[in-house]
């Protein structure tokens, strides 16, 4: 059990959580980890009289009632970990790591997080390092990411020898990572643009976000208008296989700029992460809170080991990140196939079983 949820546990334990303005599948996990943490869990669609100072408000995603605002409900506020699932959430893959906070979504850099505030003042034992050398030892060479997409299949492309490759990260643009921190550049087209004005001679590769692709969230690119900027779509490929033929990799941000960092690739930043300015990245906007520079030790420890909670639904109880990346990495061909109409049709009968086995106590 890492520090961050032994905090939260002991601040917590003579308090009520409630759970509202939750899918089904959401109130489904969130329960079992809540009941763990909360001497007493309730669910409710439309909660009342939730005015009592012993009353925790569960926000995913930041998503806050103006009831809970204007009375000073005190929340916590959850969202995938890092190290998540085998395919994506909005499939319905449970979510096998939350990131738990008490001053505010990790991603909104416009206000402090318990995590910026790890990452500012913890300080790694000669433990805590040697355990994440050997976390990012273990997820180089198991190849996991955080929603771990099943594609099957490597980039196919016939690259220039004399050129710098260039991978430009895509997102969802109504991602709350974007609205809250990203200044100048704030959608895939802008991106797309900047990059190609940083580097006018680079080959660039364009891999838009499997949301995008697969579920019609905000922030598609038309197609011939993204390659008036860059060389080449990769709608098949994993990011992590495109990470590996490129020389660097730009997003606004994406998580998939940490995990370029973990696998020795050089990030450029165009918006305000969680990962940027602690002296890893190269960044295009400032940041206002960064008290020091961070080794890549430290902020993998703080990110992946400290900060979030990690849960097995096997057994019922709390895990830990390496126990999790091993749990991912045996069960990667469960994971769902994007890259054809059969994957398609396996995805919509996980869904459809997976909501009709859910029950809440």
């Amino acid at each position: 059990m890492n520090n961050n949820l032994i905090n939260i546990k002991e601040y917590n334990k003579n308090k009520v959580a409630i759970l509202h303005n939750n899918s089904l599948y959401r109130k489904f996990f969130l329960h079992s980890i809540c009941k763990h943490i909360f001497p007493k869990v309730k669910i409710n669609k439309k909660p009342k009289n939730f005015l009592s100072e012993n009353f925790v408000n569960i926000s995913w995603g930041g998503n806050i009632k103006h009831k809970y605002e204007s009375n000073n409900i005190e929340t916590l506020y959850i969202d995938d970990g890092f190290i998540c699932s085998n395919g994506l959430t909005t499939h319905l893959h449970s979510p096998l790591s939350l990131c738990v906070d008490t001053k505010g979504l990790y991603c909104d850099t416009t206000k402090p997080s318990d995590l910026e505030n790890y990452l500012n003042n913890y300080t790694l034992s000669t433990e805590d390092i040697k355990r994440s050398k050997n976390l990012i030892k273990l997820i180089k060479s198991t190849g996991i990411t955080k929603y771990n997409i099943n594609y099957k299949k490597d980039i196919e492309i016939n690259l220039p020898k004399n050129k710098k490759i260039i991978l430009i990260i895509g997102q969802v643009e109504d991602d709350k990572s974007i609205i809250f921190g990203c200044n100048k550049v704030k959608t895939n087209l802008d991106l797309i643009r900047s990059v190609r004005k940083y580097d006018h001679n680079a080959f660039i590769i364009y891999k838009p976000h499997p949301d995008i692709i697969y579920a019609t969230r905000k922030g598609k690119v038309q197609k011939e208008i993204a390659l008036r900027y860059v060389d080449h779509i990769e709608m098949q490929a994993s990011v992590l296989n495109c990470m590996k033929i490129s020389n660097e990799i730009h997003t606004m941000t994406s998580l998939a700029g940490m995990e370029a960092l973990i696998h020795n690739k050089k990030v450029i930043t165009w918006g305000n992460p969680f990962y940027g300015g602690w002296g890893l990245t190269q960044d295009m906007e400032s940041y206002d809170r960064r008290l020091r520079t961070l080794t890549l030790e430290e902020l993998v420890f703080i990110v992946y080991e400290l900060y979030p909670i990690y849960w097995d639904f096997k057994n019922n109880t709390f895990s830990t990140a390496e126990s999790t990346i091993k749990e991912l990495d045996n069960n990667k061909n469960n994971g769902v196939i994007y890259s054809n109409s059969r994957g398609k049709i396996i995805n919509l009968l996980h869904r459809i079983n997976h909501i009709r086995k859910i029950k809440v106590n």
